[in-house]
């Protein structure tokens, strides 16, 4: 926690804080996942071009399922894409959390939330508490927002979003739709202390173990089956 801290920089601009993100992360999940920081996402069916504008889809860190075959689509302009059937879970990385970063992360969530993911899962290792879409995560170094506000906002965007974390107050905010959340009488959970750690269970505890991820579909539909 402390580590993540001291190098979560608040001078360091543009990638550094998603390749500083990424690097925890790494350590703590790379036995599970690859993880990718500024690169675009293409689903199955195609969806995401009339979805989203080209220069919208960026997202800050990507992991995706080491098992996952395949995982890249191509490298066009400097761009990345990822194809979402490989992707587990996305953090939007921003050093303050004011109105409007939120905004805009909340609606590039709300636009990721209309692409199809395929059955990319045959068989599944887990349990209740699994969930088979990627996780989405927001994660801030500090807050410039009224705690109401915000709050506000994420209660109007519950199905957009699964976690909000704020590194430098050391807070995690849970949407309680995710099966981990077992009593549900509040729609966000809000814990303290150990955040970046607890933020990595519920990673660990919601997302599926499946011996394969195929990702083969956007192929599938795009170069042999269309009519």
């Amino acid at each position: 926690e402390m580590c993540i801290r001291d190098s979560y920089n608040p001078n360091v601009k543009g990638m550094g804080y998603e390749k500083i993100v990424a690097d925890f992360l790494q350590e703590y999940l790379g036995s599970l996942y690859d993880f990718h920081t500024r690169v675009a996402l293409a689903d199955f069916s195609g969806k995401y071009v009339n979805t989203f504008d080209p220069r919208e889809n960026e997202f800050d860190v990507v992991a995706t399922y080491k098992n996952a075959v395949p995982k890249i689509i191509l490298k066009l302009n400097g761009i990345k894409y990822l194809l979402y059937d490989s992707v587990a879970f996305i953090v939007q990385v921003k050093q303050t959390l004011n109105k409007q970063s939120l905004s805009n992360d909340l609606m590039k969530f709300q636009k990721l939330h209309e692409l199809p993911v395929s059955k990319r899962f045959g068989v599944l290792i887990g349990g209740p508490t699994k969930i088979e879409k990627p996780l989405r995560i927001l994660l801030y170094y500090e807050e410039d927002i009224g705690l109401q506000t915000f709050v506000n906002e994420l209660l109007r965007n519950l199905d957009f979003w699964d976690l909000l974390v704020i590194v430098k107050d050391d807070v995690l905010f849970v949407n309680a739709k995710l099966p981990i959340i077992e009593k549900k009488e509040k729609p966000i959970i809000k814990d303290e202390g150990f955040t970046l750690l607890k933020t990595i269970t519920v990673i660990t505890w919601s997302l599926p173990y499946p011996p394969l991820v195929n990702a083969s579909q956007f192929f599938a539909q795009h170069l042999f089956f269309q009519k």
